[in-house]
C-alpha cells in the first residue's frame, strides 16, 4: 500500500487479477471452421511478450 501523509484521506486500493485461457476458444473455432479436426486433439500454440507492469 501507498503510505500517506497527514491531512491526507485514506484510500484503499485493491489488484484484482483476471486470467482467461482463451486455448479452449481457439481450438473451437478452429474446428468449426475445419471439421476434420472433430474429435481430435488441437495443439494451441503461440508466442508471447512480458510486459513490465
Amino acid at each position: 500500500m501507498a503510505k500517506l501523509h497527514l491531512g491526507q484521506k485514506s484510500v484503499v486500493r485493491i489488484r484484482k487479477i483476471i486470467h482467461v485461457d482463451m486455448d479452449v476458444f481457439y481450438a473451437s473455432v478452429d474446428q468449426m471452421d475445419n471439421p476434420s479436426y472433430a474429435q481430435k486433439t488441437v495443439p494451441v500454440v503461440g508466442s508471447f511478450a512480458i510486459n513490465n507492469l
